[in-house]
């Protein structure tokens, strides 16, 4: 599905200069749902407030063979980030979207889902690798019907 950008999302990006600044949404869902933007405030946008963090995202291929991969590193300066991704089983879904500061409720690129793999952590960053759900290497059929979970087979 194609997304029609904003004149003054085009405009700023296709310019050697601009006073437009292009702000990251990210959403974490786990329980309670972390919401951050890299920026110096807080930011609302479509009625959800995202928090001011430092965070960074850094893409690691560009490789035609293999899923695009991206690692993100958020700040680790509060406990309860690292908390909520310790509290879960499978691995969270991530999305991230584009807005601009002058108009937040208006999502210029995404959100796009990515899931959260490879966690690792210290002193002061959380560290992950975002990326699709590699559906192509995944075992066919994704259950076995044997006499455990299928009882009325046998």
């Amino acid at each position: 599905m194609a997304r029609t950008l904003s004149a003054a999302f085009t405009t700023g990006a296709n310019a050697s200069q601009t006073a437009q600044v292009y702000l990251y949404l990210v959403k974490i869902d786990v329980v309670p749902e972390l919401r951050f933007v890299c920026n110096q405030e807080d930011v609302t946008s479509n009625g959800e407030t995202y928090t001011a963090w430092y965070f960074e995202m850094l893409a690691l291929n560009d490789d035609p063979e293999q899923l695009p991969r991206v690692t993100i590193s958020i700040c680790n300066i509060d406990r309860s980030i690292l908390e909520a991704l310790r509290g879960i089983a499978s691995p969270p879904t991530i999305h991230i979207s584009v807005v601009l500061a002058s108009t937040p409720d208006t999502v210029e690129v995404g959100p796009l889902a990515l899931t959260l793999k490879n966690i690792d952590y210290d002193a002061f960053m959380i560290t992950g690798e975002l990326g699709y759900n590699d559906i192509m290497n995944e075992g066919v059929p994704k259950d076995s019907f044997d006499q455990n979970t299928a009882l009325g087979l046998y």
